[in-house]
């Protein structure tokens, strides 16, 4: 008798959700009962039913899913959200075949890693992380909590990242590099020197250009 695949939430309809339930439908193992997206006037996404509140999770019984928005605060608001809830949610991880993640490398709950990404060896990726596509962690990295690595980032070895950190589409950061909490690397940047928490910086080389009041 073939067994029955879970079925799971995708939360938010955006892009990043598009990506994230291509990966999912990819894989094959988990069964896609629709996406949660509040205030969003869709009916239905890729086919599928486009629920306008999180309290669905109770009225279909579904115990799994993934929060995909792009933006770490309002993820991270969204599964405290989710919790509040249904405080035995499972968030699952959606990881593309593609990927080349070294068997030592430690991955967290709630994760989303696209196309052609690359972890080396001892390196840590936290909970609730986007490790974006065609993107390079280079061995013994520490991504921490809800933090973003955009499009074709490059990250040297030894590197620390800070929870809610996003790294901009096409930057590299060299090896043992240290990036505080809630902060914002600007597209392309060349980061040769530690940036701590809670600024938004950018350039070549990358300098900080002033606070980062949202968070």
């Amino acid at each position: 008798m073939r067994k029955l695949k879970k079925k799971i939430l995708i939360f938010g309809a955006s892009g990043q959700a598009k990506v994230t339930f291509d990966i999912i439908k990819r894989n094959n193992i988990y069964d896609v009962a629709g996406f949660v997206a509040k205030g969003n006037k869709l009916k239905t996404l890729l086919g599928y039913p486009v629920y306008n509140s999180e309290e669905q999770i109770k009225k279909l019984n579904i115990n799994d899913g993934i929060v995909a928005i792009g933006d770490n605060n309002i993820r991270y608001e969204l599964i405290k959200k989710i919790y509040k809830i249904k405080k035995n949610f499972n968030f699952i991880n959606a990881i593309h075949p593609s990927a080349i993640i070294s068997d030592n490398v430690n991955i967290g709950i709630g994760i989303q890693i696209m196309a052609g990404v690359i972890i080396n060896s001892s390196s840590s990726i936290g909970d609730h992380c986007i490790i974006n596509t065609n993107s390079n962690i280079d061995h013994d990295c520490k991504i921490a909590n809800f933090s973003s690595i955009n499009p074709g980032v490059s990250i040297g070895g030894n590197v620390t990242i800070g929870d809610f950190t996003l790294i901009g589409i096409g930057s590299s950061v060299i090896h043992k590099i240290v990036i505080g909490k809630n902060s914002v690397i600007g597209a392309h940047s060349n980061v040769v020197k530690n940036i701590p928490s809670k600024v938004v910086a950018y350039g070549n080389p990358c300098a900080i250009i002033r606070k980062n009041i949202n968070k």
